[in-house]
């Protein structure tokens, strides 16, 4: 549950990491007490976060200036566990 950063070659070979932040620290992962049909419910009902998929991806690109975008598989344990932080990240940026 920890990050752990490594350099790789051009042969996908792991070296040693030589960016910033070289200092390992375990990661406090964030809790969310409610589901995501709550956390809409408590947005007036609606969901922040867009569902984008071929038919609506240009469009999208036309109306926003710029995207944040998470690659959801319903099957990964940790897209399911992010869900909500995307949400709420959402809602807030939406806010501003």
């Amino acid at each position: 549950k920890d990050i752990t950063k490594w350099h790789l070659d051009d042969q996908g070979n792991k070296r040693q990491y030589h960016g910033r932040n070289k200092e390992q620290r375990k990661v406090k992962h964030e809790e969310h007490k409610e589901t995501l049909e709550e956390i809409a419910e408590s947005n007036g009902g609606e969901d922040h976060a867009i569902i984008l998929s071929p038919d609506n991806l240009q469009e999208f690109y036309k109306k926003h200036n710029f995207a944040i975008i998470d690659y959801y598989a319903p099957w990964c344990i940790w897209c399911q566990r992010l869900a909500p932080t995307w949400e709420k990240f959402a809602a807030q940026v939406k806010k501003q």
